[in-house]
């Protein structure tokens, strides 16, 4: 079982149908009720049968539990996952184009779970979550949640990934990290990342789709909260 990990409109569904395309698999999408219930994951022992029915192996997509990668590939034994990331330039005008009437719901969401519930859901401990402290302590009131919603799209990007450092993404045991930008390299960046989850090396097509490049900045965005976005991205890039 491979599941696809990553924060929305990163590039999770072209990642999909690119692995797709070039893998032997069945791919179970987070709305399929096969294999989720309100965008979560089954039980264990409903995903372990719908795997044992697919002979070539399914290939799942649970990106709104992203932050419990660690306890979803425990309950799954064997099972492998790939994590994409995209330039937060790109990020955020494509979560505004598709959010933007539910963005204030958003707003309100990113800070209950982060702030709340954070715990109780991902069972992680307490010293996992110093930095994300610090990010909502620093910039949680520095904008207006209901009206800077390019600065709320910004925090949710940076807080799922300052998270997931801080859980040990980076070189966890069965799990890549790949970029937006390797689906459409032809040079094999993809091919090579996802090696190692096999064992062997693999052959994955680049995409068919053109790439959608936006960089876009509005002046309404904080700018230090940018910043610290573009440099978590850069970390994850270099694989620290």
């Amino acid at each position: 079982m491979l599941f696809v990990f990553g924060h929305q409109r990163s590039g999770t569904n072209l990642l999909m149908d690119t692995l797709a395309a070039s893998i032997a698999c069945d791919v179970v999408n987070e709305g399929d009720p096969a294999g989720f219930k309100q965008f979560r994951l089954l039980p264990v022992p409903e995903v372990a049968r719908l795997v044992e029915a697919s002979a070539p192996g399914c290939l799942m997509k649970p990106i709104t539990e992203s932050l419990n990668f660690r306890e979803i590939m425990q309950a799954h034994q064997g099972s492998r996952a790939v994590f994409i990331i995209r330039n937060p330039l790109d990020v955020v005008p494509s979560f505004l184009t598709e959010f933007r009437g539910a963005l204030p719901a958003v707003a309100y969401e990113t800070m209950h779970n982060y702030r709340w519930t954070r715990l109780r859901d991902a069972g992680v401990t307490l010293e996992c979550w110093t930095e994300v402290d610090r990010v909502l302590d620093k910039y949680a009131g520095r904008f207006d949640a209901r009206q800077d919603l390019p600065s709320v799209a910004a925090l949710s990007w940076l807080l799922l990934h300052t998270a997931l450092r801080g859980r040990g993404i980076l070189g966890a045991a069965g799990c890549a990290v790949v970029d937006y930008d390797d689906l459409f390299d032809d040079g094999g960046a993809l091919s090579r990342k996802m090696a190692p989850l096999f064992g062997a090396p693999v052959q994955i097509a680049p995409a068919r789709r053109s790439r959608r490049e936006t960089h876009f900045f509005s002046s309404s965005v904080d700018v230090e909260l940018m910043k610290h976005c573009l440099d978590t991205y850069h970390a994850f890039r270099s694989g620290v």
